[in-house]
């Protein structure tokens, strides 16, 4: 989902196996829903979405989530911008 809690179709997950370093990727749905099968229990993965030029934070999945169904929301945010400014004292 973008910042705003919009959800984004056409968003790229990748999931990565922390193990072999696999990467296997996922384009969202409508609705933004994506889904991973056949995820080894004895494995940790993570996950991460890209939209466009954001990217989510890395989302973790543990071997421990013995869950049959794991939801996690992928939040790409909109780079902040930062402006600086200077003012000289006077001479």
């Amino acid at each position: 989902m973008d910042d705003g809690g919009t959800p984004l179709e056409g968003a790229l997950v990748t999931l990565t196996d922390g193990k072999t370093k696999e990467k296997r990727t996922f384009f969202t749905k409508k609705g933004g829903g994506y889904n991973f099968e056949e995820l080894s229990f004895t494995n940790d993965y993570t996950l991460q979405a890209r939209w466009k030029t954001l990217s989510s934070d890395v989302r973790n999945l543990s071997q421990y989530d013995r869950a049959a169904r794991i939801v996690r929301i992928l939040q790409v945010a909109t780079p902040m911008t930062l402006i600086l400014t200077f003012s000289m004292p006077p001479m």
